[in-house]
């Protein structure tokens, strides 16, 4: 789903710069949440995230048979590579990746670049009239998700003080141990903040396991029933903060608009966050302590700009 966040500045683009074009957005199903409500584009093709060798050739074909005129490989791995090349498009724009070159008639070389990945999307509308510094993610919602997100929030009394806490991850790397999580959340409960456990389907375990550590559990919620992508999102923009792991979740926060704090593992921060965000790699010997002043320090300047703006 972060793959999928991180396109929509470049889209958002394309559809201003080809007003009346049908514009097709294929993706897995969970990156496909990102697109459901969107309209910037025409029509969203949701794939398998795994293929029969025989369901593979039958996308080809159909991808063949639509005759696009100009193909973006946002992704640029081996498959997307194949689908692209199937497109036909006489426009075919993607990475300068090794062993992926064939499939493109525009390649984009982006070796030794570090620099925030909506950016290095965007790099590939560029030749088209995009402009790379345009990054602004969004992230579509329907009122339903909308009006669950009112009931959820006043249901556990959300006020400005409340922190989307995020402490799982689908990738075992990116899990710090449940005693470091604890900590910072023990120092924002005792600071006044309540918190948020954000978790998806089968991850409640590996968030209970820094809960029962809490020595001020009564300052967080965990226990609700599971929530959909696009409520999750919709509950998000009235957060204070997120604090936690690099994930779904963290990309989710960028686009509804709330400051991150966020430890990252084996991908570079530098990729995935955005100015006046946080980041910490694990790789760098992370202490709770730095990430529990972070967020203070992000949450407190928050709190002095509503000041004002209230007086």
């Amino acid at each position: 789903m972060g793959d999928a966040v991180t396109t929509t500045p470049a889209v958002r683009q394309l559809r201003a710069l080809y007003p009346q074009a049908e514009i097709v957005f294929m993706s897995e199903k969970l990156g496909a949440n990102v697109y459901q409500n969107s309209p910037r584009i025409s029509r969203l093709w949701i794939v398998p995230r795994k293929f029969s060798a025989w369901a593979f050739v039958k996308l080809l074909w159909r991808v063949y048979r639509e005759r696009f005129d100009i193909t973006i490989d946002f992704f640029s791995n081996s498959k997307s590579a194949q689908i692209a090349f199937a497109s036909r498009a006489k426009k075919r724009i993607g990475f300068d990746f090794r062993f992926r070159r064939y499939a493109y008639t525009r390649r984009i070389n982006i070796d030794g670049v570090t620099e925030y990945a909506p950016r290095s999307k965007n790099r590939l509308i560029e030749s088209l009239g995009g402009d790379i510094n345009d990054d602004k993610i969004e992230f579509f919602i329907d009122p339903s998700a909308q009006k669950a997100a009112k009931e959820f929030t006043d249901k556990y009394d959300f006020g400005d003080n409340t922190i989307a806490f995020c402490v799982v991850s689908r990738r075992k790397y990116k899990l710090l141990d449940p005693a470091f999580w604890a900590e910072v959340g023990d120092a924002l409960i005792a600071a006044g903040y309540k918190l948020w456990f954000v978790y998806g389907p089968n991850e409640k375990p590996t968030a209970s396991a820094v809960f029962e550590r809490l020595t001020r559990q009564e300052g967080a919620i965990i226990d609700y029933n599971m929530l959909n992508v696009q409520e999750l999102r919709a509950i998000l923009e009235r957060c204070a903060l997120y604090a936690g792991n690099d994930g779904g979740s963290k990309h989710l926060s960028v686009a509804a608009g709330i400051a991150s704090v966020t430890v990252f593992s084996v991908v570079r921060a530098e990729d995935w966050t955005q100015t006046g965000d946080v980041a910490f790699q694990i790789e760098d010997g992370v202490q709770p302590q730095a990430v529990i002043a972070a967020c203070l320090s992000i949450l407190r300047k928050k709190r002095g700009q509503n000041s004002e703006g209230r007086s």
